[in-house]
């Protein structure tokens, strides 16, 4: 779980491969949702709370765009960082 920096919403990661963002105000079903490929482990907002990055038990870390839900980049963290970025 992670708390947005600064508006009244929650994200949450979970075993059935999404990632969600919760109005806490609203009371209602998730306002965003960003699917993945494997089991979402954890997710975190940036401390401006522009993006939220979510990682899934692979080891992809996924960077989204909390206004449209778009993803603006993975890493991939078994190749990327265990074993230096390749070209």
């Amino acid at each position: 779980l992670s708390f947005h920096p600064v508006r009244g919403t929650l994200a949450s990661a979970s075993w059935d491969g999404t990632a969600k963002v919760w109005d806490l105000y609203k009371r209602e079903v998730a306002t965003e949702e960003f699917g993945h490929s494997a089991d979402v482990v954890c997710c975190s907002f940036r401390p401006d709370g522009d993006e939220l990055c979510t990682g899934t038990i692979g080891g992809i870390l996924s960077f989204w765009n909390v206004e449209d839900g778009s993803l603006r980049c993975e890493i991939d963290g078994q190749r990327d960082i265990t074993g230096g970025r390749k070209n």
